[in-house]
C-alpha cells in the first residue's frame, strides 16, 4: 500500500515539473513575440533577462525535488515502522526423552542436534538404571516446536489414581518429560505411561 502511495505520488511530482516547465516556455516564448512586437521594447514581467527566467525556473524544480524527496523519506519511514516485528527465533536446541522399560522413569538430553540429544538422554538414563533398560525408542523435538510463540503446557494422568499432572517447558518433548516426572515422583512410573495432551501458548 505504501509503495503504491509513493509510486503515485512521484508521477504527480513528475507531471508537475513537466508541465511548470512547458509553461514557463510558453510563457518565454510569448514574452519574445511581444517584445518583437513592440519593435524590441521589453515588457515589465517581473523576470528581466533570460539568465533571469532560467534561473528562476531551476530554483522551482529544485524545490520541487526536494519536496518530493522528503516524501518519500517520510512514507519510507512509515512504512517501516508500520511492519509487523518477527517473532522471536526458537534457539537452536534439541531435546530427546527416553523412558526406561525397568521403571519407566523419563530421562532428558539436550544438545545442538538431534544425535546429540539422544545421546545425553540415554546417559541420563544410564545413570539410574542399568543401560539395557535404556533402549527404548526415544522421543525428540519436532517441527511443531516451531509453532510454539511462549511454551508449552502438558497434562497426564496416572493409572493408579488418576490423578493429573502437569508440565510445562519450551518443547513439546520437555513438556511432557516433565509431566511424567512429576507423575513418577507421585506414583511408580509404571502408572505414568498412559498419553499426554500438550498445548503450545
Amino acid at each position: 500500500m505504501m509503495a503504491f502511495i509513493r509510486n503515485s505520488l512521484v508521477i504527480v511530482f513528475s507531471l508537475a515539473l513537466l508541465m511548470g516547465a512547458s509553461t514557463a516556455s510558453a510563457r518565454y516564448s510569448d514574452e519574445v513575440g511581444a517584445q518583437a512586437g513592440q519593435g524590441g521594447v521589453r515588457p515589465s514581467n517581473g523576470y528581466g533577462n533570460n539568465e533571469e527566467r532560467v534561473r528562476v525556473l531551476e530554483t522551482r524544480v529544485g524545490q520541487l525535488e526536494y519536496s518530493l524527496y522528503q516524501i518519500n523519506q517520510r512514507l519510507a519511514a512509515l512504512e517501516t515502522s508500520q511492519r509487523p516485528q518477527p517473532y522471536p527465533t526458537q534457539p537452536q536446541e534439541m531435546a530427546c526423552m527416553v523412558v526406561d522399560s525397568l521403571v519407566y522413569r523419563a530421562s532428558l538430553g539436550k544438545g545442538r542436534t538431534k544425535l546429540e540429544a539422544e545421546a545425553n538422554a540415554r546417559q541420563a538414563c544410564a545413570s539410574s538404571v542399568h543401560s539395557s533398560y535404556c533402549q527404548t525408542a526415544a522421543k525428540c523435538s519436532d517441527e511443531r516446536d516451531l509453532q510454539v510463540r511462549q511454551g508449552v503446557m502438558c497434562v497426564l494422568k496416572d493409572t493408579l489414581v488418576s490423578r493429573t499432572y502437569k508440565g510445562e517447558a519450551k518443547t513439546f518433548v520437555e513438556a511432557e518429560y516433565q509431566a511424567r516426572k512429576v507423575c513418577a515422583e507421585s506414583v511408580h512410573g509404571s502408572y505414568c505411561r498412559a498419553e499426554v495432551r500438550c498445548e503450545a501458548f
